[in-house]
């Protein structure tokens, strides 16, 4: 009696020995939404393929590390229709391919790490994570894609060198000429219908943004066009990934997304001029915050019995911050910048740049200036 028995099937989920070869994925033709990468890492992995995209979008509000991550396996990993990655197509990696894939891969996965962990992680021009970085890739790939790969898809196949001449038939006088070639006119190019749409819906809906804060009186910060343009633009995209051709969107939205970084970036998104001027101690508030621009605080207007024992905290993003403050006022200043700090007599300058200038006297105004790149000045009204 045989009594050979049969491996039964793996419980169905997750194949964890998958995760060990994830460079070997392949992006998805047929399942996709944007571009294949969310439908390939679920049949790589052996799970559902809307939890990968979950996961994507999960981490886009964790320091757009989702969007690091999902533009590193668009850019390295192939599709699964045989062709090659946009890296290999677009650099000519023959051989070197699966090398630059992995290392790039691992690259992206670390950018995405450090922009998860933000503050406490990296920091470059005075800003978290590596979205600077990324300010300067991706721009430069556009340039790159629109002088380099562009053209030479248009340009025609270069005539084989070397060999043997080809055999040219003599010329038959006796049979009738040939009629003349005449090559057959190309096909028009589509019009970017899907880019007219996208646009105009775009200003309607930030018309219709305008139009709405104007009758509620609600004064919207500019972000919150940034971000309404950003979700018309990726219906866009969703859109032509299955209906039409969406690349024209994708540098748009690319380049939304990096502004949008910076005013995630900064602590508020209040743009422009601030003089406050408080003529009475009661208008002076603790605290001040604006993103980007130049902030002026005259305290010239108050006396020594108004400011002495206050604190007044000012947190700036980019720019200049100048406090003006009576001279018979004692000042304790506690300032930091990635840039330039003078603080009456006291100059420091740099990354990280901060000074402490303690008062004589106590009770004594205190200035708790945190800025994020620019120049604090400190001044004797």
């Amino acid at each position: 009696m045989d009594h050979t028995t049969t491996t039964p099937p793996p419980p169905p989920g997750p194949d964890r020995t998958r995760f060990r070869s994830l460079a070997d994925t392949r992006r998805a033709t047929g399942d996709r939404l944007v571009a294949g990468v969310g439908g390939g890492l679920g049949r790589h992995l052996g799970i559902d393929p809307v939890v990968v995209r979950i996961i994507f979008v999960a981490l886009t509000f964790a320091g757009l590390a989702g969007v690091v991550l999902y533009a590193a396996c668009w850019f390295l990993l192939p599709p699964d229709d045989g062709r090659p990655s946009v890296a290999a197509d677009w650099f000519n990696l023959d051989r070197n391919e699966p090398q630059v894939r992995t290392t790039g891969l691992v690259i992206g996965g670390v950018l995405a790490l450090l922009s998860i962990v933000g503050d406490s992680g990296w920091f470059f021009w005075g800003l978290p994570g590596p979205l600077p970085l990324l300010w300067l890739a991706v721009p430069a790939l556009f340039i790159y894609w629109l002088v380099v790969v562009l053209p030479r898809g248009a340009r025609p196949p270069a005539p084989p060198v070397g060999g043997p001449a080809p055999h040219v038939p003599p010329a038959d006088v006796s049979a009738p000429p040939a009629p003349a070639f005449t090559p057959a006119p190309r096909p028009r190019p589509e019009p970017p219908v899907l880019l007219a749409v996208t646009a105009g819906a775009t200003a309607v809906v930030l018309g219709a943004l305008a139009l709405w804060g104007q009758v509620t009186d609600r004064d919207l910060d500019w972000t919150t066009y940034v971000v309404a343009a950003v979700l018309v633009i990726g219906t866009g995209l969703l859109v032509g990934a299955r209906w039409g051709r969406s690349y024209t969107l994708l540098p748009v939205g690319l380049a939304l997304c990096a502004v949008l970084a910076v005013g995630s970036a900064l602590p508020s998104a209040r743009a422009g001029e601030f003089r406050p001027s408080p003529a009475t101690a009661d208008a002076l508030r603790a605290e001040y915050v604006f993103g980007v621009g130049s902030f002026q605080l005259d305290l010239g207007a108050l006396t020594a019995d108004d400011l002495t024992g206050r604190t007044v905290r000012i947190e700036g993003g980019v720019g200049e911050v100048i406090v003006l403050v009576p001279r018979d006022v004692p000042v304790r200043v506690d300032a930091r910048v990635n840039g330039e700090i003078i603080v009456f007599d006291e100059r420091e300058a740099g990354r990280g740049a901060e000074v402490l200038v303690a008062a004589e006297e106590r009770p004594a105004l205190v200035l708790d200036i945190d800025h994020t790149l620019g120049q604090i000045r400190v001044e004797r009204s």
